[in-house]
């Protein structure tokens, strides 16, 4: 969920929290005032009527009056009603044919040597009314409001919040071998700016570092071959020589051995250093057919001395826009890791999708499972290897966003990559 998105939200639940509790609240304060107001006229009229009690002599003048003020109702009553009370109540109404809801004051009063219950009523309907009008305005006014609020506050920080998504859009297009700088977006806001300062200087730091670390894996790459090159042809005149002893030809053999596994070492080393500096950036449509053919082929001496059986199951056509030399690489580890691991007489399983490649093989489960894909992990002594295959495998899964799985299943490795 977008921040700007994230923030509206909040504001407009509390506002709507805000808007259902105070409309409740503002009808019962209004109507509560109301009542008030009304209890205060009630009162006013029963001092009026007491101020009329001395004209009031007859049961005449008593009915006069009554008839004159229809809020007034008076009744004879046996016993003397000494407090005055409050309450609301529905009465008939034979204007409208209805039952209407009164606002009531019940009072005793001694007339003409008679008790009498004093009944002072003034009708709710309009109170009611006005109230609801009041509530109304005022929901009205404030749903307004909200949704003005929301409209101004969106657009403001959308206008505020800009100069950080024209960052983000620079920092999602940025690459690190071809840009040596992020240009600096301009921003009213100060802690935009700094933000912006701040990643252009790490960027451009970023930058420095990456060309350093080329330098030194491109002279590391130079530096270390040449010599090593130049031991192995040394040793391998060494060994044409005629005066070599059994035992001086045997030195001469591992030396050379350790010196070819040293070359390889040097390479795949180099090799995972270049990955992780992200080196092979460009990208072209590749052929995974044609790329498994190739790789089968070049292994096919080693296949058929061992008498290794490989099946594949593909597509007619399946193409992947990836880097060349790294897909070439994944798939030429994973290939020779089946080939090594797979015991003579075995069979090698191939599955190709555009989804994935799967590549399986016979042989017995691996002592270490989990740490296959660590650097110099070697579950064999015996198979001579640098211990870095699936560990370059890995990488480059996780430079070109490729899922790597592996799993032990009816006596088979399965190593699958999901593109």
């Amino acid at each position: 969920m977008r921040l700007l998105t994230h923030t509206v939200r909040n504001y407009f639940l509390l506002s709507v929290i805000m808007l259902l509790m105070s409309i409740p609240a503002f009808y019962v304060v209004i109507q509560h005032l109301f009542i008030e107001k009304l209890d205060e006229e009630l009162h006013e009229h029963r001092n009026d009527f007491y101020k009329s009690m001395p004209v009031l002599k007859t049961d005449a003048d008593i009915e006069l009056y009554a008839l004159l003020n229809e809020e007034f109702i008076l009744k004879k009553t046996n016993r003397k009603i000494s407090t005055d009370s409050l309450y609301t109540a529905e009465m008939y109404d034979s204007a409208g044919a209805r039952m209407v809801p009164y606002r009531i004051l019940r009072s005793g009063v001694f007339l003409n040597n008679q008790h009498y219950e004093l009944l002072i009523h003034e009708s709710l309907i309009g109170t009611r009314e006005l109230i609801l009008v009041i509530v109304m305005i005022k929901g009205v006014i404030l749903s307004a409001l909200l949704l003005g609020l929301i409209i101004v506050n969106r657009s403001i920080t959308k206008k505020v919040w800009n100069p950080f998504y024209q960052t983000l859009h620079q920092l999602k297009q940025y690459e690190l071998d071809k840009n040596p700088t992020l240009p600096v977006i301009a921003s009213g806001i100060t802690e935009f700016q700094d933000l912006n300062t701040a990643i252009a200087q790490l960027i451009e730091r970023n930058h420095q570092v990456y060309l350093n670390q080329k330098e030194f894996t491109e002279n590391a790459s130079h530096e270390l071959q040449t010599p090593l090159a130049i031991s192995r042809t040394k040793l391998e005149l060494l060994m044409q020589t005629k005066e070599l002893t059994r035992e001086q030809a045997d030195l001469i053999g591992s030396l050379y051995e350790a010196t070819e596994r040293l070359t390889r070492l040097n390479k795949n080393l180099l090799l995972l250093t270049k990955i992780e500096n992200r080196q092979f950036i460009e990208k072209e449509t590749v052929n995974l057919n044609s790329l498994v053919r190739q790789l089968l082929e070049f292994h096919q001496s080693q296949l058929k001395d061992r008498k290794i059986e490989v099946q594949v199951e593909q597509e007619s056509e399946v193409s992947i826009s990836a880097n060349h030399a790294l897909i070439e690489i994944l798939l030429s580890n994973l290939l020779s890791n089946a080939v090594r691991y797979t015991s003579t007489s075995g069979n090698i399983e191939i599955s190709l999708t555009p989804q994935a490649f799967t590549i399986s093989n016979a042989g017995p489960p691996f002592e270490n499972a989990t740490k296959i894909f660590e650097r110099f992990h070697r579950e064999s002594k015996t198979h001579h290897g640098s211990g870095l295959g699936l560990a370059i495998v890995r990488k480059i899964g996780e430079v070109s966003g490729y899922a790597i799985a592996y799993h032990y299943k009816d006596s088979m490795h399965h190593f699958t990559v999901r593109f």
